[in-house]
């Protein structure tokens, strides 16, 4: 199964899965806490505070994958993928992380 890991910053604070059409992220409460009590991160603005399973990603994590028109996106054959979770596994193979929120392969 493809696993993918949610960061902030340098907290590694959840696990990312797809499985029957659903994505279902289970949070790491100790990165979480770590990320709030040490980082000052405001997790919750970001929908990655809890653990869920839903047919939507949170906006925050939607927003990694980048616009269609970017080059990044055509470079990575993102438009051949069958979903978001797919595009963004291919993303998390990629050296994108920041200072925010990012993913990484598991």
């Amino acid at each position: 199964m493809q696993k993918i890991a949610v960061k902030f910053r340098d907290y590694y604070i959840g696990d990312l899965t797809f499985e029957n059409n659903n994505y279902v992220y289970k949070t790491n409460d100790v990165g979480v806490d770590m990320a709030i009590t040490e980082g000052g991160v405001p997790l919750f603005l970001y929908g990655v505070n809890v653990s869920f399973v839903s047919s939507e990603l949170p906006f925050s994590l939607k927003d990694l994958i980048p616009n269609p028109e970017y080059q990044l996106y055509k470079d990575l054959k993102l438009g051949e993928c069958a979903n978001d979770f797919e595009r963004l596994y291919v993303l998390s193979g990629e050296n994108l992380a920041d200072d925010g929120l990012y993913v990484e392969r598991k």
